[in-house]
């Protein structure tokens, strides 16, 4: 017997695929130190030495970055601006490369970035495009490029920035996996799969490239090497629970309904206990202002802490933190989640 679902159950499992994802940070957007009290001390010395000399740029492009981290996108869109602005006015025409100069492609790609956050997509392509006029052997600022035209469905030009950021890193899991993605929505299945496959030779526990690849499979209807790629997808990310439903399908469709009916419950299961993770993470998008901003991330460390994930929650609480120095409930809660790892100190 099929199992059933219900038309709650269907739109939920449609709009897992739907949800906001950033290209990765690379390493040069990332910044020492990951404490709580590390991220609100670096935020209060940044501002402190910006009011003493509002010209320290590169001072200002640090506070950009971690207002990136912390996802306190309206903040990263005004600190990349006057980033921008200040260096356009140091640069001068026909020398040579200066500090200013490198500080602009930075400043747009994190800009292009932080209008990503926002969902401001035709804002962020303009910014990224003006980032590869200054740096154009960037590949991640190509890859990012190319999701903002994929989040606008317009997957030509999606495909068209993605080859670039190919061709400059081909070692990058996360290009293969998303080049892999557009494909697949233009029809182009084998590519897809090639780029799936090249994603997991870099990186074997990138649960979503698995994932993708049983779409592909299932396509095809290759029902044994879907289910196998399935069953990877949801080893490596427990969270990733549309595998579990693709799971119980893709037995279904082999002949299984024994395991079908196991892998819906499942999925049922831990769809019930997700719901509320997402429902605030649509909270988050929807919210403006810091503080209110921080007490939705405070309630989404509270249930990552709850559900176990104490690393997650740290990062929830931290994120809070930076955008409210005062929130008695993300140090109650941080503190919660570094007793559960031990992190006594």
């Amino acid at each position: 017997m099929r199992p059933k679902l219900s038309y709650s159950t269907v739109l939920w499992v449609a709009l897992l695929g739907c949800h906001l994802t950033l290209y990765q940070l690379p390493n040069a957007f990332s910044e020492e130190g990951t404490g709580a009290s590390d991220i609100t001390a670096r935020i209060r010395a940044y501002k402190t030495q910006l009011a003493a000399d509002g010209a320290q740029n590169e001072v200002r492009l640090k506070l950009a970055k971690v207002y990136l981290q912390i996802e306190a996108y309206a903040e990263a869109v005004n600190a990349y601006q006057q980033v921008i602005a200040a260096a356009a006015r140091n640069r001068v025409p026909g020398n040579t490369a200066t500090t200013a100069d490198l500080d602009i492609p930075a400043a747009y790609y994190g800009l292009g970035l932080a209008y990503t956050g926002l969902e401001k997509f035709e804002d962020a392509i303009a910014a990224y495009q003006r980032a590869i006029a200054y740096a154009p052997d960037w590949a991640h600022t190509h890859a990012a490029l190319g999701s903002a035209y994929a989040s606008t469905y317009r997957y030509a030009e999606a495909l068209d920035a993605y080859k670039v950021a190919v061709a400059l890193d081909s070692d990058d899991e996360m290009i293969h996996h998303q080049i892999g993605n557009v494909y697949s929505k233009r029809g182009g299945h084998a590519a897809a799969t090639r780029h799936q496959l090249r994603a997991i030779a870099i990186a074997p526990q990138f649960a979503t490239a698995h994932y993708q690849l049983g779409l592909l499979y299932a396509h095809e209807k290759r029902w044994t090497d879907a289910i196998s790629a399935y069953r990877t997808a949801n080893q490596n990310d427990p969270a990733l629970v549309e595998a579990l439903y693709n799971l119980a399908q893709a037995y279904l469709r082999a002949g299984d309904a024994a395991a079908a009916r196991e892998q819906m419950a499942l999925f049922q299961e831990r769809k019930a206990v997700l719901t509320p993770l997402h429902q605030l993470r649509g909270t988050l998008q929807r919210t403006q202002g810091a503080t209110a901003r921080a007490q939705v991330l405070v309630n989404i460390g509270r249930f990552y802490l709850k559900d176990g994930h104490y690393e997650k929650a740290v990062s929830e609480y931290q994120k809070a933190i930076g955008m409210d120095p005062q929130s008695v409930a993300a140090y109650n809660g941080i503190c919660l989640a570094y007793t559960m790892l031990e992190a006594y100190d």
